[in-house]
């Protein structure tokens, strides 16, 4: 049974956490259920992973599309102006410069993950091998590199500040940035990657298919678990009250009570 369901934790099981602590105690949970005699601990690096799950590109296509117009709205801190002249700029971009075709590495990214699935958890010196391979195919001037940081280009679009003194730093990326980055292999040196790449960290920007190609390759998952995001805050008037020393006697109507939640009283 021991053996049986570390197994399962070693060739069915992903998971994603925004939070690094929660991906380190995900990582001790299977391992406590999984642990086997005689054998080392799995290696799990490359199946939970640190990241944010709504917010990255899921569909490698796309990329293909370009940039959509919509990254340039502007919000609060942005320049209407500049936000307008870049949503123009980027509509022009993907109407008429084309981008002929896109084909993300994921043969060449499933094949990498097949290298590491193959070898067996069975001794300590598999374990270090897995984890050098896994490093190994994330590399600077890998393909999944490239591929990522053209995804971190696409989402950084939705999340960089629209300023005028962004726009004459080329800190601001648009359809025709991504482009240039996949069919060129642009350097890190430019202003975009290097923005893109750090709201990447700041935000834990996560694509699915280059995590996990694997599993998008044979089209996608078969069950996923996950905390539903709330759709809307409800206050219960009565359970806010009941741990404090207000007394029911002296509130006694619902307008009263809201009267005092807005206001903060609790005690």
């Amino acid at each position: 049974m021991r053996i049986a369901i570390r197994d399962a934790i070693t060739h069915c099981i992903y998971g994603v956490d925004k939070n690094p602590l929660a991906v380190d105690l995900c990582k001790v949970a299977l391992w406590l259920e999984g642990h086997t005699k005689a054998k080392p601990l799995t290696f799990l690096d490359h199946r939970v992973r640190c990241g944010d799950s709504l917010v990255g590109v899921f569909d490698l296509s796309v990329l293909k599309d370009g940039i959509p117009d919509e990254a340039f709205t502007a919000v609060t801190g942005d320049d209407k102006v500049v936000a307008r002249e870049l949503k123009k700029q980027n509509k022009h971009e993907r109407e008429h410069r084309r981008f002929a075709e896109f084909d993300a590495s994921m043969n060449i990214l499933t094949a990498s993950r097949q290298q590491v699935n193959a070898i067996a958890d069975d001794k300590p010196e598999d374990i270090r091998r897995k984890k050098e391979l896994f490093s190994a195919f994330q590399q600077e001037g890998t393909p999944w590199c490239k591929d990522k940081t053209a995804c971190d280009l696409w989402v950084a679009a939705f999340f960089v500040a629209i300023t005028n003194e962004q726009v004459e730093s080329k800190r601001i990326p648009t359809t025709q940035t991504v482009r240039e980055y996949i069919v060129r292999g642009a350097t890190v040196d430019l202003p975009q990657v290097k923005v893109a790449r750090q709201l990447a960290i700041d935000y834990r920007f996560f694509h699915w298919a280059l995590e996990f190609p694997e599993v998008f390759t044979n089209g996608g998952f078969d069950c996923i678990l996950g905390n539903p995001p709330w759709e809307k805050e409800k206050i219960m008037e009565t359970e806010f009250f009941s741990n404090t020393d207000l007394s029911s006697q002296i509130i006694t109507t619902s307008a009263h009570r809201k009267k005092i939640i807005q206001n903060g009283l609790t005690a």
